[in-house]
């Protein structure tokens, strides 16, 4: 897991069915040596300027919707001060 500070959010024309109703998030991840910015699939409402709690991987295509090409997650919103 992972915790980064939402910097936006993407729109895409077409995608996947599983990914309709979906929030994707631009995520700038804290840990330098760690993808830089990514993009995330948002599951817990967060908006830009959240500090956030990431899990990337296989275990986040869990979290999504099976089928869905989903390795990144927004799995909760951190209290200020964190």
């Amino acid at each position: 897991m992972f915790i980064g500070t939402v910097t936006g959010s993407v729109v895409v024309a077409t995608g996947r069915p599983g990914l309709v109703g979906r929030k994707l998030l631009r995520v700038a991840v804290d840990e330098a040596d760690r993808h830089g910015t990514i993009l995330v699939v948002d599951v817990v409402g967060a908006g830009a300027g959240d500090r956030v709690l990431l899990a990337l991987g296989d275990g986040p295509a869990a979290i999504g919707q099976p089928g869905v090409p989903t390795d990144a997650v927004v799995v909760g919103i951190l209290e200020q001060g964190s």
